[in-house]
């Protein structure tokens, strides 16, 4: 097609949030996905499969405001890094998305935590779908609910 950098654009969002928790406890609630739907109202089911070395697969279904999504990942925690990384590997509409929750001690207990997806290059219009509607729409939906949740189940419980 056209070599021109401006023909082929990614998509990217970002989530930020802040928790008055330690990072370790972030990152352990961020990593049991399997916990997720017991409490996080929006998570309808989340499925892992046994570790295969530093990774596992996961299978997550939520909802966006009643409309179902669902998707399948490998995830890859990176303790030391403090950062939990994954690759959709099967999904309508994500699938080679990358996430990574990336951590940042604030202090003794305090987590700044950014979420951030991203996916490759499309055509303009492909792009367009999956950075407004995709991107925009649902994925940041998600994200921000989700970050919301772990918020405030961690400070919940000291």
């Amino acid at each position: 097609m056209f070599p021109c950098p401006f023909f082929r654009v990614p998509m990217d969002t970002e989530n930020r949030i802040i928790i008055d928790a330690p990072w370790a406890r972030v990152f352990d609630a961020a990593q049991r996905v399997e916990e997720w739907p017991l409490f996080l109202r929006h998570y309808r089911r989340v499925e892992v499969e046994p570790w295969q070395g530093l990774e596992r697969e996961v299978r997550m279904s939520a909802s966006r405001d009643g409309f179902p999504c669902w998707w399948t990942a490998l995830q890859r925690p990176e303790r030391p890094a403090k950062r939990i990384h994954y690759v959709h590997t099967r999904s309508a509409f994500t699938r080679g998305m990358e996430v990574w929750w990336i951590l940042k001690p604030l202090g003794p207990g305090r987590t700044e935590v950014t979420l951030t997806h991203t996916m490759p290059p499309e055509p303009p219009l492909r792009a367009w779908f999956r950075q407004r509607i995709v991107g925009d729409l649902f994925v940041c939906a998600i994200a921000e609910r989700t970050l919301a949740g772990v918020k405030l189940r961690l400070e919940a419980r000291p």
